[in-house]
């Protein structure tokens, strides 16, 4: 069996462990996985935590503009409609980040 093969056993046997758990289970995993990742970005410098929200803003309007290019995925039109927001969104989100860079102040945090 490939890598590739091996990787989506493991991603089937870890869905099937998350579903076994309660949802008290889950919460209190998702809420010390929640924290561990903010100390990790309370830890980052200003310009580190730029860095990470512009990376994952430029992501995200990548995957939906190459989700917006496949023509079998845009057969539902209000999946497109998602699609082009979350492109509208990220952009926006972009321009706060610039402003957020050049003051130190993200915008609606004042």
């Amino acid at each position: 069996m490939d890598v590739e093969g091996d990787d989506m056993l493991d991603d089937d046997l870890a869905m099937e462990e998350w579903m076994a758990k309660t949802d008290a289970q889950q919460a209190t995993e998702l809420d010390r996985e929640m924290d561990k990742y903010n100390r990790w970005y309370d830890s980052l410098t200003l310009n580190q935590q730029i860095r990470v929200e512009r990376g994952a803003a430029l992501r995200r309007i990548m995957e939906n503009r190459g989700r917006l290019r496949d023509p079998n995925l845009c057969t539902i039109e209000y999946v497109v409609g998602l699609w082009k927001d979350g492109i509208r969104r990220n952009q926006l989100r972009l321009a706060k980040i610039r402003t957020w860079r050049a003051t130190g102040i993200y915008p609606g945090e004042a």
